[in-house]
């Protein structure tokens, strides 16, 4: 099995058991409003931002999905001057649809619908699909973006604003801290994409070409 479909699994697995973790705390507060969390929330803070801070420098034992941003990911294809052409509408439309989920949480949070607790359990149901949109099932890709797989995914470093953008909402250091470690991993990745826009193509990326694919993460999706 490829070097990143472990990793991808490996995060699914522990997201996952973040996410029922936090399921039966918040349900056994419920029945007793003296339940302490004990560790578990600082351990979500310290997960995802040890993940997030790695993403942030090159790592070779991710997906070339997320490190097609470095130069070291880089193999070209075509010209130098050859620009190629990237689905930026079509991002512009994935950014539309997700405020709009998530506006739709934040005015049930803020009209008293539902609690810090499910803006928490949003986020963390957020983490464990976004493994699943990688190893199984992606609607952005299949209905909005279009890209063949995840390999060449114009948006592939939104994940992290976009999992956390629940959290936005309720003002903590743990929370809005966690919101804005995934703006600066996306603010990161949109820098690249302006002046890289050749790294981000397969068109001008050979290493984003099923000929030189080592992933093969397509293949879970066929399955």
């Amino acid at each position: 099995m490829p070097k990143p479909t472990v990793v991808h699994s490996v995060k699914l697995v522990y997201r996952a058991a973040l996410l029922i973790a936090v399921g039966v705390f918040l349900a056994m507060r419920q029945a007793d409003p003296q339940c302490s969390p004990g560790i578990l929330f600082p351990v979500v803070w310290i997960v995802f931002m040890v993940e997030m801070v790695r993403r942030m420098f090159p790592i070779r034992s991710e997906s070339v999905g997320c490190q097609k941003q470095y130069a070291y990911a880089f193999r070209t294809a075509a010209p130098a001057e050859k620009r190629p052409t990237l689905p930026h509408r079509r991002a512009l439309a994935v950014a539309a649809i997700w405020t709009g989920v998530n506006a739709v949480i934040g005015f049930a949070y803020l009209r008293g619908a539902i609690g810090q607790g499910a803006l928490l359990l949003f986020s963390l149901f957020f983490a464990v699909s976004d493994m699943i949109c990688v190893l199984a099932f992606c609607p952005f890709q299949k209905w909005v973006m279009k890209n063949r797989c995840c390999i060449t995914c114009r948006i592939y470093d939104w994940d992290y604003a976009m999992m956390f953008a629940p959290l936005a909402f309720i003002p903590s250091a743990y929370t809005w801290s966690l919101f804005g470690m995934g703006l600066a991993v996306l603010a990161k990745w949109e820098i690249a994409v302006f002046r890289h826009p050749e790294r981000f193509s397969e068109v001008t990326n050979a290493s984003l070409s099923c000929k030189n694919c080592t992933e093969k993460l397509c293949r879970h999706k066929k399955l």
